[in-house]
């Protein structure tokens, strides 16, 4: 028959810092080692959705009723500059609150 405790459980910890705190003496901080912490088999993991705006590397669709113009425009100081407009209609952009119609550069 054995001597001592038996049949007793024991609390696991790590480590986490041994420090020299006098002649033969030490300082040993550690915390409670909790085995959930290391499972590694994760399952499956619910998709966060961060944002509602689309994914900037997708090529966002074409412009269309694209119209472009060049007239000249008489400057203050009587030069005469060549101005090109450009109207468009934008692509359906479902992030966007509200349609601003034709854009003028």
């Amino acid at each position: 028959m054995g001597r001592g405790e038996q049949n007793i459980a024991t609390k696991p910890f790590v480590v986490t810092s041994i420090k020299l705190s006098s002649d033969l003496e030490c300082e040993v901080e550690a915390i409670e080692y909790v085995e959930a912490a290391y499972e590694d088999s994760i399952g499956t993991l619910d998709q966060i959705e961060y944002s509602a705006l689309p994914d900037p590397r997708i090529i966002p669709a074409n412009v269309t009723e694209l119209v472009v113009t060049e007239r000249a425009q008489i400057e203050k100081d009587s030069t005469i500059k060549n101005v090109i407009d450009v109207t468009f209609a934008l692509p359906a952009m479902p992030w966007r609150r509200r349609s601003t119609g034709a854009q003028t550069g």
